[in-house]
């Protein structure tokens, strides 16, 4: 299990993918030679082409190894309950909290942070990796990122000190 739990996080901290998206990967989805998978994104009708690094592809054979190549969803349930073959979203959920790491959307939004960082803050670019329509809300990453509004804080709290406050405790 370490294997595809690994695989799963690879997938939502380097894929960016969303925990819905994960858990709608079919083997049939892998495009091996083209280095993608084709997910079911947010608020779409169609699968959407993902690109995926070789270090994603890797943790993906190695899971293969584990679960077989034979048709249907990438990520099995386990279960002796048998509660279905694909491992659901709550279930994919329970594995980020199982390494102390939060919500697996948590990782998400960590990948698009990171995401900022790598690109310089460029926001067009991040839109696409994390496939967000509205630049606002990829702008929220970046205020996270550059904690832009505890900046402004700070100094406000300076220009009201240095207002009221001439050095040596008494107001001017």
């Amino acid at each position: 299990m370490g294997v595809r739990d690994r695989t799963i996080l690879a997938l939502a901290h380097d894929a960016g993918l969303r925990r819905d998206e994960i858990e709608s990967i079919d083997i049939e989805h892998l495009d091996w030679a083209n280095s993608r998978v084709w997910v079911r994104a947010k608020k779409r009708t169609s699968r959407v082409s993902i690109s995926l690094n070789q270090d994603v592809l890797t943790e993906i054979k190695k899971w293969l190894v584990h679960r077989g190549e034979d048709p249907g969803a990438l990520f099995k349930n386990f279960d002796p309950a048998e509660k279905g073959e694909r491992l659901t979203g709550t279930s994919i959920g329970r594995i980020c909290k199982k390494y102390g790491l939060g919500h697996i959307h948590g990782v998400r939004h960590l990948a698009i942070t990171e995401a900022l960082e790598v690109t310089n803050g460029n926001i067009v670019e991040v839109m696409k990796f994390s496939r967000h329509s509205d630049p606002k809300t990829v702008m929220i990453y970046d205020d996270n990122r550059k904690n832009v509004s505890g900046a402004i804080s700070a100094k406000l709290a300076e220009l009201r000190k240095g207002n009221t406050d001439n050095g040596t405790g008494d107001q001017k």
